[in-house]
């Protein structure tokens, strides 16, 4: 899929800001007027891009931006140009599509990724969310992972390319991005689906606290994962 692709597809809306609890906001607005949102209730009011682009020309809105659609994601990295380590890393890994932020400091990159994989939980309601274990918005690194169908978010378009090359399949570097970098602190609370023997975790959770408890929790996640890649390994083989 290319940019142009996804601006045949009616899923365009126009932006603008507006002041909340002292802050500057981005407001998703309908190109035709009146109000909008992100979820399919408002599916009605979105359009092409080109319609969208007309109606920000013509009225006081910002810009443009759109919904994230099932299979694609959104990674916005904050307060970091495209010469930032960081993000030269984020470009290597996703190969994709990437351009400026509106303001000029920051880098977004569009990219297809297989829902299916995506670590995921259902909420109250039923809702298929991403896995709460990853952040969405991640404080200590500035990063904002959107996945669509799972986080509800439209996203900014600016057309200010950096990386000019077609949407890529990212669904690994996706994977690789939430484990390395939007992983959030180990738990502290026992839940009996995810953690298993009761005694067990407690006995794990008191060795990351102790003095030492750094080269533990190093020797001890680096044994897990190689026992989730030997688990791996050993039902793509034998069809498990």
């Amino acid at each position: 899929m290319t940019i142009n692709d996804l601006k045949e597809q009616r899923i365009w809306i126009c932006w603008k800001y507006i002041e909340k609890d002292g802050k500057r906001k981005k407001k998703p607005c309908a190109a035709g007027g009146g109000i909008t949102g992100v979820n399919h209730a408002y599916r009605a009011s979105w359009v092409t891009f080109e319609e969208a682009r007309r109606a920000a020309e013509e009225s006081s809105y910002a810009g443009v931006g759109f919904i994230i659609p099932k299979g694609m994601y959104f990674l916005d990295i904050d307060h970091r140009d495209a010469a930032d380590a960081m993000v030269q890393l984020q470009i290597r890994r996703h190969e994709t599509y990437a351009e400026k932020s509106v303001s000029g400091n920051g880098i977004h990159l569009y990219g297809c990724c297989d829902y299916d994989r995506i670590p995921k939980r259902k909420n109250e309601k039923g809702e298929e969310k991403l896995d709460p274990k990853f952040y969405v918005k991640n404080p200590h690194n500035g990063m904002e992972l959107y996945i669509g169908g799972l986080t509800n978010r439209f996203a900014v378009f600016t057309g200010d390319v950096v990386h000019d090359v077609p949407f890529a399949d990212g669904t690994e570097a996706v994977l690789a991005t939430l484990q390395k970098d939007m992983l959030r602190k180990k738990p502290v609370n026992w839940r009996p689906k995810e953690d298993g023997d009761r005694t067990v975790f407690d006995i794990v959770c008191s060795l990351r606290k102790a003095k030492n408890g750094g080269k533990f929790e190093r020797l001890f996640d680096r044994n897990a994962r190689i026992r989730c890649f030997h688990a791996y390994t050993y039902g793509r083989r034998y069809g498990n």
